[in-house]
């Protein structure tokens, strides 16, 4: 759907009622509760000058782009071998709908038990948070293509693999890549919690420590860092998939 002249007066519109809502709360409660403004963002732009911000974002990155790597690696391939294979869809297709209502915080104390307090862990839990989120967006995206069209397909000889590559993945492919940037944004919600153990550098990791120290304009700093990576990446990679795929949003 294309972003009209309201649509960004909408987003302004809400900005400044934020900005507001955010005033409010700092004149009327302490700073250790709600910092100003102005604070937050000299902490902000001082992380960024110094470096600490840049590096931060790296470890962050990196986790993320692993966990998400892995979480498409695993859900595009059984996505499709689900669609054209309906006994596994029947069999799998339960406990998929059921991912969808899983605490993902909760397997938190399990990935530390199975894999330790190192990166692993870190990695298993976004994997997780990644996951949960993205085979089942794979398979909505696959009901776009018709048994029909896989029929024909089948009939005029093509086999599974030609299938799948040829016809189901071109044709599911703008959602995919859609759902794969949701779930890629939707990871930096949950690197908060992933380096709160362990971890030496991160944006979680920054968030965690900050807080233990009662620094709460850096907390908030790093609330803000996560928000702003998320909606950055979310509608960079909306414009590329766009482009890409001008057939299928025009």
């Amino acid at each position: 759907m294309k972003t009209t002249k309201k649509d960004w007066i909408y987003r302004v519109i809400l900005l400044i009622l934020l900005a507001i809502i955010w005033d409010i709360g700092a004149a009327l409660t302490s700073p250790i509760f709600v910092p100003q403004k102005g604070a937050v963002f000299r902490e902000f732009f001082l992380l960024i000058q110094n470096g600490t911000m840049l590096k931060a974002f790296r470890y962050s990155l990196v986790r993320i782009t692993v966990a998400a790597a892995l979480s498409a690696g695993i859900s595009i391939p059984l996505g499709c071998l689900m669609k054209i294979c309906h006994p596994l869809q029947k069999l799998l297709y339960p406990a998929i709908r059921a991912m969808r209502f899983l605490p993902v915080t909760a397997f938190y104390p399990l990935l530390t038990m199975w894999f330790g307090i190192g990166e692993k862990m870190k990695i298993a839990f976004l994997f997780v948070a990644s996951f949960v989120f993205m085979l089942p967006s794979v398979l909505i995206a696959l009901d776009d293509v018709s048994d029909d069209v896989i029929e024909a397909a089948s009939i005029d000889g093509a086999g599974k693999f030609s299938t799948v590559t040829r016809i189901i993945f071109p044709i599911a492919a703008p959602f995919i890549c859609q759902s794969f940037a949701t779930m890629y944004a939707i990871g930096w919600t949950y690197i908060a919690v992933a380096e709160t153990v362990n971890a030496k550098y991160g944006i979680g990791y920054l968030i965690y420590t900050s807080s233990a120290r009662g620094r709460t304009s850096l907390v908030f700093v790093g609330i803000l860092a996560i928000v702003i990576f998320s909606i950055l990446f979310d509608w960079i990679t909306n414009i590329c998939i766009k482009k890409i795929f001008k057939w299928k949003f025009s």
